[in-house]
């Protein structure tokens, strides 16, 4: 996926600034610890590098993600129509899938397994925590109020690490700010882009 971003990037021929949402903020992170890619800077939504580790131990909630990607691959093996809610409720809270408009919940079922691609994926970015030190661009990393702890205990972690960073919270949001704050998370582009002097650069 980084190199997929970078050939994108390439074909615009100008430099970016990176913004990702959840696996996009994942994708973010790799692309740009991986030098595939140098933004102007980032923002991530909840951006959800999991299996990011400290030095001397994994990331306590390792297990419990893997469980729950265990249980997500086997109820779309089983041809389970409800697969997603797993993955949604594991980002958010009990129930969220249930709660979420039919055509939403259509479009989850159709798409699951390319979530599980996302998930698969997801497991080759292990990063210490200590390398996020290296990104050397500003980026705001942003998370919900009632943001899971695994995502949390990441925002935080990984905040501690980059040199010029500012973590936010999104009042009464929680994984799916982006949909449910969309004026919140608007209104941090553009503060990100205007303190940073960066909203006129080309």
């Amino acid at each position: 996926m980084s190199r997929f971003l970078a050939d994108i990037i390439d074909h615009i021929g100008e430099p970016v600034h990176l913004i990702g949402h959840s696996y996009g903020g994942l994708v973010a992170y790799a692309a740009t610890l991986g030098g595939t890619v140098k933004p102007l800077s980032l923002i991530t939504f909840e951006g959800n590098p999991i299996y990011s580790r400290y030095q001397k131990s994994q990331f306590p909630w390792l297990e419990g993600t893997l469980d729950m990607a265990r249980r997500f691959e086997q109820a779309y093996a089983s041809g389970d129509p409800d697969a997603p809610a797993i993955i949604i409720d594991f980002w958010g809270k009990k129930d969220d899938f249930n709660a979420m408009p039919e055509r939403f919940r259509d479009y989850c079922r159709s798409t699951v397994y390319t979530n599980i691609l996302d998930w698969r994926t997801a497991a080759g970015f292990r990063p210490y925590f200590s390398q996020f030190g290296t990104i050397d661009v500003p980026c705001s990393i942003v998370r919900g109020e009632y943001a899971n702890q695994a995502i949390v205990d990441l925002s935080n972690a990984i905040s501690q690490e980059i040199p010029d960073n500012q973590l936010l919270v999104v009042d009464g949001a929680s994984h799916f700010l982006i949909s449910t704050h969309p004026r919140d998370c608007a209104k941090i582009i553009d503060d990100h882009m205007t303190s940073y002097g960066i909203r006129h650069q080309s």
